[in-house]
């Protein structure tokens, strides 16, 4: 008798369980306004909307995007809802930051959330108003390599704010130490560390590995500023030329700002005029094909808060070499695969690759794809968002 009252009460336990889970409805919510795009679809394709949620919705959640916007619309996709909500044309852009947005505020409360998920740290304002008329509701912001002022009033306005978020999100729980310490976290608040995103890039069907041994492909995928140091990943290809004449260096980028410094590198050295090519801005999915070419991925950033790049790379199972900070480490479970050196150390990088060559480019290129798929694939990163939700 006694056992068949536990087995009941595990059973109702468990049912129990299961409804709590499929009642809970995420809100998630941009405040960073979209403007001037096409169709609702091709917005969500492009800035990625849909992937994580539609995980987390097959793992028995609700979730719903509420992104601003200047216009509105309604859009669902995958048993994902976004409604793009406007923001007030009478309002001054220099307090639309500040004031409550009624009619989003009126959106949200309609949706009846049960955990709010806030992008990014730097609306502060908005998540003051979010958790005024949401005091009940857990509420998570995530860190998207949001910079703060650096000023003490601005800092104690930011603790005021983040003293009733229940949560913030890091790509690694690192990049949070610099807001402890300059005062815009209160000491108890909780930190998680989870990563912004994901793809689903993938390698080609069937694909057949090419003989990389002596022609080996690089790729650099960054802006060409300071924080990115592209003329460390050029120094140190330009000495691994002389172990591997025929390798070759694409560098892809969008701001150009040190273009003229990487140019006058390359005219002053013919090995590297013939081997490297400054590409450009292509579009985001023209990128999986490139990785599927690729054999190397370069990186000399000095600073990151997604690393898309790197994990769209690892998808497709090119082997890293990246720079050792923090959301490189949590990416590459602090070299697990791939490869990490000192930042701005041009002749550890170039040491680093002829290391990374020295190994049997197809298995592992099979374990870079394995590696991705066993910790940053998206259902691994939705069943972390959804764990960190129900924390709470």
């Amino acid at each position: 008798m006694d056992n068949d009252r536990i087995r009941e009460n595990l059973c109702w336990r468990a049912e129990r369980c299961v409804k709590e889970l499929a009642l809970m409805h995420i809100v998630k919510i941009n405040f960073a306004q979209a403007k001037n795009f096409g169709s609702a679809e091709q917005l969500a394709h492009k800035w990625q909307l849909f992937d994580l949620p539609h995980a987390i919705t097959k793992l028995g959640a609700q979730v719903t995007l509420v992104q601003l916007s200047d216009r509105e619309l309604e859009f669902t996709k995958d048993n994902v809802r976004i409604y793009f909500v406007p923001a007030p044309t009478y309002i001054p852009r220099s307090l639309l930051h500040r004031l409550p947005l009624l009619n989003l505020l009126l959106r949200i409360r309609g949706l009846s959330p049960d955990v709010i998920h806030i992008e990014g740290l730097h609306f502060p304002f908005h998540t003051y108003w979010i958790k005024k008329v949401f005091p009940d509701t857990p509420l998570f912001v995530q860190d998207h390599a949001n910079k703060m002022p650096a000023t003490f009033f601005r800092s104690r306005f930011y603790q005021f704010i983040f003293e009733r978020v229940d949560g913030v999100l890091f790509s690694a729980v690192e990049l949070a130490d610099v807001f402890f310490e300059r005062g815009y976290f209160p000491q108890r608040l909780s930190i998680f560390e989870v990563l912004e995103g994901t793809t689903t890039f993938a390698p080609a069907e069937n694909q057949e590995w090419r003989d990389t041994r002596k022609k080996p492909r690089f790729v650099a995928v960054g802006d060409l500023i300071e924080t990115k140091d592209p003329l460390t990943v050029l120094l140190a290809f330009k000495a691994v030329l002389e172990k591997l004449p025929e390798a070759t260096l694409d560098f892809y980028f969008r701001r150009d700002f040190m273009k003229l410094e990487l140019e006058e590198v390359l005219s002053a050295s013919a090995s590297l005029r013939d081997r490297v090519r400054l590409m450009g801005a292509i579009e985001h999915d023209d990128l999986e094909e490139v990785f599927r070419n690729t054999d190397y991925f370069i990186s000399g950033s000095t600073r990151e808060g997604g690393a898309y790049s790197l994990i769209e790379a690892l998808a497709c199972g090119v082997t890293p070499v990246v720079t050792d900070i923090p959301v490189h480490r949590t990416v590459l479970k602090d070299g697990l695969v791939g490869k990490l050196y000192r930042i701005g150390d041009h002749t550890e990088l170039a040491s680093k690759i002829i290391e990374a060559h020295n190994e049997s480019l197809p298995e592992v290129r099979r374990m870079n794809r394995r590696h991705f798929e066993k910790y940053l694939a998206v259902d691994v990163i939705a069943q972390r968002l959804l764990d960190i939700y129900r924390s709470v």
